[in-house]
C-alpha cells in the first residue's frame, strides 16, 4: 500500500468472510488509529476506520493522516504478530476513530448503541469490542448500559492498543454521525439514562467552558480555569467541569438545567443533546480564531442551530477574558 492506492486495498463490507486482524494504534491529530484487515487477502475493511468511509472527503487534503495510515498498515502486514486469545470469537467493534474523545466520539458511540439496541436480534450472537483506554466518559456510558443489563458484560472484550488481535469474524455497525444531526431527539437518552426523579438544582444556570483543567484532545479555545471561575461568580453560574464527573451524572445534571452557558466545540456540540424541554436558553461563546473559523464554516453551510427542543440558541464571539454580559442575555 502507498499514499496513492489506499482505496484499492479497501473492502466496503459490513461483515467479514474470513478471520480478521483488528488493531488500535496511537493518536493521529485528534483521532485514534483503528483498522481491521482480512487475514487472507490483507485488504482493509473500510468500516473499521472512519477516514475510509464517513470522512473520506478529507482524502487527499489531509495527507498527514493518510501517510500515517499507510505506515501503520504496512507495519502490521509485515510483522503479523498476532494475539490469538479471542481467535474463535465473532465480534462487533464499539470503537470509532474518535473513541479518545471530542463530539465525534460520543456521536459515534450513540449511533452504534442506538442501532445495536433497536436491532438486537441482528447482533446478539456477537461479542462487543471496547477500547479499554478510550475517553472515560465513553466508558461511563458503556458501563451504564451494562449495569442496566441492556448490554451483557460477559459479551464485552476490552482490548488494548498496539496489539494485533485475531478474531474469527467481524461485523460492523457503520457510524453515520460524525456530529449529532440537527434537531435530533435521541430517545435512547430519555429511555435509558435520564433518571426519573424530582431532583431540582439549587442553581439551574450551568456553565461548561473548555478550560485549562479539562482533559483536552485539541488545544483550540482553552480558557484559564481562574478566568472561568471569575466569570461564573460574576454571573451566578454553576461551574461544571465534565471531565471531573461521571458522564451519566453529567447527562442528568444538564437534563435538569434551564440555562446553559457553554463554549463552541465539544463543550457545546456534545452536551446540548442532553438538555430537556426545561431548558430555555443555550448561550454559546465562540473563543479563539480556529473555533471562529469553524463556526463560520457551519454558518455558511446552514448547520448552525438557533433552536433545540424548547431552548433558543445564541452565539457570541468573545475573547479569552470572557468579556460578555451574560446576565443581560439570560434576562432578555
Amino acid at each position: 500500500m502507498n499514499i496513492n492506492n489506499i482505496f484499492d486495498f479497501c473492502l466496503d463490507l459490513n461483515e467479514s468472510k474470513n478471520k480478521v486482524i483488528y488493531f488500535i494504534g496511537g493518536m493521529i491529530q485528534n483521532s485514534l488509529f483503528t483498522i481491521a484487515i482480512d487475514n487472507d487477502s490483507k485488504k482493509v475493511y473500510s468500516y473499521s476506520n472512519e477516514w475510509l468511509f464517513l470522512i473520506k472527503r478529507y482524502y487527499p487534503s489531509n495527507l498527514e493522516y493518510y501517510f500515517s495510515f499507510v505506515s501503520y498498515y504496512n507495519n502490521i502486514v509485515s510483522t503479523n504478530e498476532l494475539d490469538n486469545s479471542y481467535s474463535s470469537y465473532d465480534v462487533i467493534p464499539f470503537i470509532t476513530s474518535f473513541s479518545n474523545g471530542t463530539v465525534h466520539g460520543y456521536s459515534g458511540l450513540f449511533f452504534i448503541l442506538n442501532e445495536y439496541i433497536n436491532n438486537y436480534e441482528n447482533y446478539k450472537d456477537y461479542k462487543i469490542l471496547v477500547y479499554k483506554d478510550c475517553q472515560q466518559g465513553i466508558l461511563d456510558i458503556i458501563n451504564h448500559f451494562v449495569n442496566k443489563n441492556i448490554m451483557n458484560e460477559e459479551k464485552i472484550i476490552h482490548i488494548s492498543s498496539n496489539k494485533q488481535y485475531l478474531f474469527s469474524s467481524i461485523k460492523f455497525i457503520p457510524n453515520k454521525w460524525h456530529m449529532f444531526p440537527n434537531n435530533l431527539k435521541l430517545e435512547l437518552i430519555d429511555n435509558y439514562i435520564v433518571e426519573k426523579d424530582n431532583l431540582t438544582l439549587d442553581n439551574d444556570k450551568i456553565c461548561i467552558i473548555k478550560s485549562s483543567r479539562s482533559t483536552n484532545v485539541t488545544c483550540d479555545g482553552i480558557v484559564s480555569f481562574e478566568t472561568i471561575e471569575r466569570f461564573c461568580n460574576k454571573h451566578n453560574l454553576l461551574l461544571v467541569e465534565p471531565t471531573k464527573m461521571n458522564e451519566i451524572q453529567l447527562i442528568n445534571l444538564i437534563n435538569k438545567l434551564k440555562t446553559f452557558v457553554t463554549s463552541w466545540g465539544t463543550s457545546f456540540l456534545k452536551n446540548y443533546i442532553y438538555i430537556s424541554d426545561k431548558c430555555e436558553k443555550i448561550i454559546v461563546l465562540i473563543i479563539g480564531t480556529n473555533f471562529l473559523n469553524q463556526y463560520n464554516s457551519f454558518k455558511e453551510n446552514g448547520n448552525v442551530q438557533t433552536k433545540y427542543k424548547n431552548a433558543t440558541i445564541s452565539y457570541h464571539v468573545v475573547n479569552f477574558d470572557l468579556d460578555l454580559d451574560v446576565l443581560k442575555l439570560i434576562n432578555e
